[in-house]
């Protein structure tokens, strides 16, 4: 199940493994809208299409992101 403070969680830990200071900055070189984020801590679902792009440019799986595993590089090929 989707749960937003394990999301917020794992967004943080790719974002120190990026090299990444601060949340935003990581989210302008993604081209992600820092809104994105805003939107998490309020406990709304972000689309799977921006899903797909936090997943993708942390080079992990989605099921990470969301919570439904500890490994993120499950399922990636």
């Amino acid at each position: 199940m989707y749960s937003a403070q394990v999301c917020l969680e794992r967004i943080r830990i790719m974002q120190k493994k990026k090299g990444f200071r601060y949340v935003s900055t990581m989210l302008r070189d993604a081209d992600i809208p820092v809104s994105t984020i805003d939107n998490i801590k309020q406990g709304k679902r972000p689309s799977i299409d921006r899903i797909m792009e936090l997943a993708d440019y942390f080079d992990c799986s989605i099921d990470y992101l969301v919570g439904r595993t500890d490994n993120p590089d499950m399922n990636r090929k």
